[in-house]
This record gives C-alpha cells, structure tokens and sequence, in this order.
C-alpha cells in the first residue's frame, strides 16, 4: 500500500456492502476489516509498504446477495477504483457465480461474488 489512508477511505466505502467495517487502525502502518458480527476478528489487513517479491493478482470477497456486488461496485468507482469487469454472471467459472472486479487505487484487482442459488452450477466453494 503506497498510501494507507487513501486505501483505508477506498476500502471503508467498498466493503460497507459486504458487511465489513473497519475494525482495527494502527496508525500509521495497518488497517484491518471485518465482518460486523466478528468484532473481535479482523478479515482483511492492509499495511502501508511497498509489496516485494510477490505477486498478488486478486483479493476477492464474498456478498451476501447481488446487490451487495453491485453496491460494490458502483462505491468503488466513485471512490476511485478502475473497472476491471462491472457486476454480471461469469459462466467461465460457473453458471451461478456473479461478480464484478475492480482495481483498487494501488493497482491491485479485487473482486466481489456471490453464488446465486437459483441458476444451476457447482458452487466455487464446493470445488475441491
């Protein structure tokens, strides 16, 4: 993270549908979100620092329903994120998988999903 308050306004907003708050800032190097029913836990940490020898292609969270993703979505655009795939089904991974993908203002892709149980598909969480 080149700029953690900048990551932490950009996530506070994109997360919100998902249910996750912001649950920990130690200033000035992490930030860590979570689930609002798991105050005690934090889900997602960010610390401010250059990334070194890895190679992370995508964060990815699951919603609740398919507003959640497109909720997701939109705050992440206006909250500066590039489209990288607006919410819609991707049948390259399962008939029932819903998503929408954005790169966040660090260059990094994240992704919302949720599985929509009334299209056939073999649930990503089942894939073994």
């Amino acid at each position: 993270m080149n700029d953690i308050e900048e990551s932490k306004k950009f996530y506070q907003a994109v997360l919100e549908p998902l249910g996750y708050v912001l649950l920990k800032d130690s200033k000035p190097k992490w930030i860590g979100f979570g689930m609002q029913d798991q105050k005690t836990e934090r889900d997602f940490w960010l610390k401010e620092g250059a990334v070194s020898g890895k190679v992370i292609s995508c964060f990815a969270f699951t919603a609740k329903n398919k507003n959640a993703v497109d909720e997701f979505f939109k705050n992440a655009i206006n909250a500066g994120g590039k489209d990288n795939g607006a919410p819609d089904y991707r049948p390259e991974y399962s008939e029932n998988y819903y998503a929408a993908f954005v790169f966040d203002p660090n260059g990094y892709n994240i992704e919302a999903i949720w599985e929509d149980p009334s299209r056939p598909g073999k649930l990503i969480n089942n894939w073994g």
